[in-house]
């Protein structure tokens, strides 16, 4: 990934992640940012762990190859097993902390990868 695109993804998490705990309008005072802007990378389906992600994706494609099925609960655990890697640590910082795998990630990640 092109160190530009890392560096707006990664000011992109900071970004969400303080809006989630501290509300958008605060959020767009903070990093004088328009709220419409916070409020759609909040609400969006955008892959902000694509690495993390693409790992994960891989490893359904092996489960599956296998004959084993994948639910949904064991494809969150997985997610934040990948994300405790220290390769992902250096590629996502503290901002992995802030990660929820919810329905709504896990949903649009399938979505994404065309897996459901």
């Amino acid at each position: 990934m092109p160190p530009q695109k890392k560096r707006r993804q990664n000011r992109a998490r900071q970004v969400v992640a303080y809006a989630k705990e501290n509300g958008i309008i605060k959020a767009a005072k903070s990093f004088e940012l328009d709220k419409g802007m916070i409020s759609r990378w909040v609400n969006s389906n955008e892959n902000f762990y694509p690495e993390a992600e693409k790992e994960l994706y891989d490893w359904i494609i092996e489960q599956r190859k296998q004959g084993l099925g994948i639910t949904y609960a064991i494809a969150r655990v997985k997610m934040l097993d990948i994300l405790k890697k220290p390769i992902m640590i250096s590629l996502y910082g503290n901002s992995i902390n802030e990660f929820k795998t919810s329905n709504c990630w896990i949903s649009a990640f399938m979505k994404r990868y065309n897996l459901s």
